[in-house]
């Protein structure tokens, strides 16, 4: 399952992505008992890999050419979150 976030400008920097990161990986791991969560980004995207970052998320690997986007392939930057707590 893929989604993604977006802020309007006006938004950013008031920690609303942090958030909303955090809530749904505990979402994921609380309600829907997952042991992981994967995330990727554009290797440009420095807001995204800092909130990644502030969530505790680990940087694993580049997937190329992942996603069309602007009507190009792009290459990604891979994070995960581990629930240590899982059985």
């Amino acid at each position: 399952m893929q989604h993604g976030y977006w802020l309007s400008k006006d938004q950013t920097g008031k920690g609303l992505a942090t958030e909303a990161v955090r809530a749904a990986v505990a979402y994921a791991y609380n309600e829907l008992k997952l042991h992981r969560v994967q995330a990727e980004t554009l290797i440009e995207n420095v807001a995204s890999r800092n909130v990644f970052g502030r969530t505790g998320f680990q940087q694993y690997g580049l997937a190329p050419k992942y996603l069309k986007i602007a009507a190009r392939w792009q290459d990604h930057l891979m994070f995960q979150h581990l629930n240590d707590s899982a059985q």
